[in-house]
């Protein structure tokens, strides 16, 4: 009866445990029998795949949100496409997509995150389960020749049976050559047949152990089985998720390319420039609206006490959102070449495309979008009622609902939005007051 299984990669140390060990104990194989145990609870994962799952449906989900958003907005596109619309409306189309694409393969890297680290999960317990099925099969093979050794020995008992019977017993004791000798050997005799007794018993026992080790063996072996398709899966996952991540990378490379033309003809064209500037004052309503929204909601959480330093306490004295010099001041100024009066309602950096912006305050990331005129924009909330506002931004490198702290990059310098080239606009409210952002960031020597 042979019960040693093999397998190809069981792990090289137990081979030399078992050599230096010899032939197993009675005592040894309930140690081993513990440890195997011992080993296949604290193996196990806890909750960690099933929050994994978790955050990969999550994402798929905002994945799903994002496409539907980018079909609806194609859909418009298609109908709008049928009248004739006018550069800047045609230019605000390519930079909304851009952000909309954006968005997308943004979400695209995040999902390739959790995948991978789901495909590291995976190869993790796909090992872990490994081993587990190599101890079994170390103890497996010990309680297997444990058996054997019982058989043999009950098997060599059998046999002295059959040929002696009872007579060779009882021959045993009427041949003692004394009283003392005969209870002696009667003794004996009792103690070779419980021990007999025992030997069988072991053996069901055994028996009965072997059965419960190959079962534990086919259901590691299920489950092993389970997670390298769930192995492939996630691999195959990954690999569609690369190759869709390539594709909205050509397509988002086309309309820069396009929106690149366009803005050229806008920028030669003054009267399309002015109307950009009226449009721009229509924005800055959308903008002023989201802040008197953000700042009822907060009104309305009053109770809730905010943590934080206020932005009040660093006036004069906050971090430079992106490095660069303004070339636009708040408040109203003439342009010279449009011969018009605008109002700004914050500052313009110009910065390097592609530069980093920085949060200059702690906060949260309360509002994500894009906004005609402003293109990707941030805004962040402050405790007390501050709110800072990052627009133009090329790339967003943070999450609505995402806690930021001073000099935190939120994004980098980009030109949406603007018919000026790359720059940061940046603005600063109290409440709903807007406020001189260059009186509260650092002087310039």
């Amino acid at each position: 009866m042979i019960y040693f299984i093999r397998l190809n990669n069981l792990n090289q140390n137990w081979f030399g445990f078992l050599n230096f060990m010899g032939r197993p104990s009675e005592k040894l194989i309930p140690i081993l029998s513990l440890l195997f145990l011992i080993y296949t609870f604290t193996a196990l994962p806890l909750n960690g795949q099933e929050g994994i799952d978790q955050e990969i449906k999550a994402e798929e989900d905002k994945l799903v949100q994002i496409k539907a958003d980018i079909k609806d907005f194609e859909s418009k596109l298609k109908e709008t496409g049928k009248k004739e619309k006018s550069l800047l409306k045609s230019l605000d189309d390519l930079d909304r997509e851009i952000y909309l694409r954006q968005k997308l393969l943004k979400q695209l890297r995040v999902g390739k995150r959790r995948i991978e680290t789901k495909i590291a999960q995976k190869e993790k317990e796909i090992q872990n389960t490994q081993e587990r099925l190599n101890l079994l099969a170390i103890n497996l093979n010990m309680t297997g020749k444990e058996l054997e050794r019982l058989m043999a020995i009950v098997h060599k008992r059998a046999i002295y049976a059959y040929k002696h019977g009872f007579m060779g017993d009882l021959e045993l004791l009427l041949t003692a050559e004394s009283v003392n000798q005969a209870i002696v050997r009667a003794k004996y005799l009792r103690l070779i047949a419980q021990r007999d007794k025992r030997n069988i018993l072991k053996i069901k026992e055994k028996k009965t152990e072997i059965a419960g080790l190959q079962g534990g063996t086919e259901r590691q072996q299920a489950r092993l089985g389970s997670q390298k398709r769930d192995l492939e899966n996630g691999v195959k996952k990954k690999n569609a998720n690369i190759r869709e991540t390539r594709q909205e990378e050509a397509k988002l490379k086309r309309k820069k390319t396009s929106r690149k033309k366009l803005l050229a003809r806008v920028r030669k064209d003054k009267d399309l420039l002015r109307k950009e500037l009226e449009e721009r004052k229509a924005a800055a309503k959308e903008l002023e609206a989201l802040i008197v929204a953000l700042e009822k909601k907060r009104l309305e959480k009053a109770k809730v006490v905010e943590a934080g330093p206020l932005l009040a306490d660093f006036r004069g004295r906050l971090d430079w959102p992106a490095k660069g010099r303004v070339v636009s001041h708040f408040g109203k100024s003439r342009n010279w070449k449009l011969n018009t009066i605008t109002e700004n309602t914050g500052i313009d950096i110009k910065a390097k495309l592609g530069s980093p912006v920085r949060a200059v305050g702690p906060g949260e990331v309360t509002i994500i979008t894009w906004l005609r005129g402003f293109g990707n924009t941030v805004i962040i909330s402050h405790p007390g009622g501050f709110y800072t506002v990052y627009s133009h931004l090329g790339e967003i490198l943070c999450d609505e609902k995402e806690r930021v702290g001073p000099g935190q990059v939120i994004g980098r310098v980009g030109d949406t939005g603007s018919v000026d080239g790359a720059k940061l606009h940046f603005e600063i409210w109290e409440r709903r007051q807007k406020h001189n952002p260059e009186k509260w960031l650092k002087r310039r020597g």
